[in-house]
C-alpha cells in the first residue's frame, strides 16, 4: 500500500487510522512512524503498540531500528523538512511490527 508522493497531513491521517508511516528520503532505511494511543474502554479495540506506556495523551513515536525485529522505540518530533516532504508512504502493519508489541 505504498502511494508515492504523499504529504504529512497525508501521513497524519494513516497514523490516526492506525497504519505505521515512513519517509522515503530518510537516512536509515525501513525507519517507521506509528502512533501511541492511551487505552480507554472506549477504544480499547484499537490497536495499541506499547502496552505499557503510562502516557495519558496520543504520541508519534519512530521505531528507530528500521528492521522491525528489535523494540528501538523513542518518541518523535517532526522537523520542517519532515512537515514539508511529500515523499510519505505506509507500511504494512505485519513489517511495521517489532517483536513483543502488538
Amino acid at each position: 500500500m505504498n502511494e508515492p508522493n504523499q504529504d504529512f497531513g497525508w501521513a497524519l491521517n494513516q497514523l490516526r487510522q492506525g497504519l505505521a508511516v515512513q519517509r522515503k528520503g530518510w537516512n536509515g532505511v525501513g525507519m517507521w512512524l506509528h502512533l501511541q494511543v492511551p487505552s480507554t474502554e472506549k477504544n480499547r479495540a484499537r490497536w495499541h503498540p506499547d502496552g505499557s506506556s503510562r502516557m495519558g495523551l496520543p504520541y508519534i513515536y519512530i521505531n528507530v531500528c528500521g528492521d522491525g525485529a528489535s523494540s528501538e522505540l523513542v518518541p518523535w518530533t517532526a522537523s520542517q523538512t519532515d512537515v514539508l516532504a511529500t515523499d510519505w508512504t505506509t507500511r504494512s502493519e505485519k513489517s511495521a511490527l517489532p517483536q513483543g508489541h502488538g
